[in-house]
């Protein structure tokens, strides 16, 4: 019968602190290396996406306005627009008529899809930027 005794060792349990200290920061200086290499991974896989996504917006946005613009001439809202910059004056005795007439013939369908395709550019441009700065600062450090 083997008995199974735990093995002692002298020290601490971790090897860590059993290194010397030149060990020691050479092991720090590779930990280091690798969360870089992974943090700067994670940032270019981002600055990719958000850069897929300013593309995808900015593509978008063209037939979301060309959308609008035809929905809005189909829908007589120019025609709004055009009797509000010609006669305004006299469009304020008659301010709630119209107001309603421009709301039920607005193009909302295209309004938010244009909306839409700007907010996702809106927020993916600062963010991509963002990214780009962090890989050049990166690069310029890992040069030096």
């Amino acid at each position: 019968m083997i008995s199974k005794q735990p093995t002692q060792v002298r020290g601490s349990c971790f090897p860590f602190e059993a290194m010397t200290s030149e060990a020691q920061s050479r092991v720090s200086a590779q930990v280091m290396q690798r969360i870089t290499a992974r943090r700067m991974a994670h940032v270019r896989t981002a600055a990719t996406l958000y850069g897929l996504t300013t593309l995808l917006g900015m593509v978008l946005l063209v037939p979301a306005i060309s959308y609008t613009v035809s929905l809005a001439q189909e829908s007589g809202f120019m025609s709004y627009i055009s009797l509000l910059v010609s006669d305004g004056a006299d469009l304020l005795s008659w301010w709630r008529p119209f107001v309603l007439s421009v709301l039920e013939s607005a193009p909302i369908v295209g309004t938010v899809l244009v909306l839409a395709a700007i907010l996702v550019c809106g927020y993916s441009i600062p963010r991509l930027i963002a990214d780009i700065n962090r890989i050049k600062s990166h690069n310029r450090h890992a040069i030096l």
